[in-house]
């Protein structure tokens, strides 16, 4: 059964709410990875998530940039854990498969894509994109894992994207 969604963010904070998430909100942000890795050090939660709205400036890796459809069309995440010990190389591969098995599970009729290890493909269009980076002080290790998935909408002006909504065929909120 598909329900309505028309408002990620509050739909996301809901989510978090009623599975007792410890959940961090803002409307706009610089970029939530950045966020989670300024308050790594201070939060003893683990997970932790922080989401936003809007990202003014989304990151990717390396010198790749996260580019935002307009506001309330993407799922702009990222979950914060805390680790015993510095994650294995293997990490960021496997959490990229992990994202692409879910998203084959949830949504079967769509093609889907791994530009491992971080990018998602619908078809031949980029949909989503991970940035998994560690931050480590004295014996606190965490693990920061940002998501961007265009959801009811993508960037206009990047003709090789696409969001989920249209890929499913739905004229409206998912």
């Amino acid at each position: 059964m598909m329900h309505t969604v028309d408002n990620l963010f509050l739909a996301t904070k809901q989510w978090a709410k009623l599975s007792s998430t410890e959940c961090f909100s803002e409307e706009t942000c610089a970029s939530t990875n950045d966020w989670a890795k300024k308050e790594a050090s201070q939060n003893p939660r683990s997970p932790a998530l922080y989401i936003a709205d809007h990202q003014q400036q989304g990151r990717g890796r390396g010198t790749n940039t996260w580019i935002n459809p307009e506001k309330g069309q993407a799922l702009l995440a990222s979950w914060s854990w805390r680790l015993g010990a510095p994650p294995q190389p293997i990490t960021s591969p496997l959490i990229g498969l992990a994202l692409y098995q879910a998203a084959q599970t949830a949504w079967p009729s769509i093609s889907w894509s791994l530009k491992a290890p971080n990018d998602l493909y619908a078809e031949d269009k980029k949909i989503a994109g991970l940035l998994i980076e560690v931050v480590q002080s004295a014996d606190n290790v965490r693990i920061i894992v940002g998501l961007g998935f265009n959801i009811l909408g993508h960037p206009r002006d990047v003709p090789t994207a696409t969001h989920l909504t249209s890929e499913l065929g739905l004229n409206g909120p998912l």
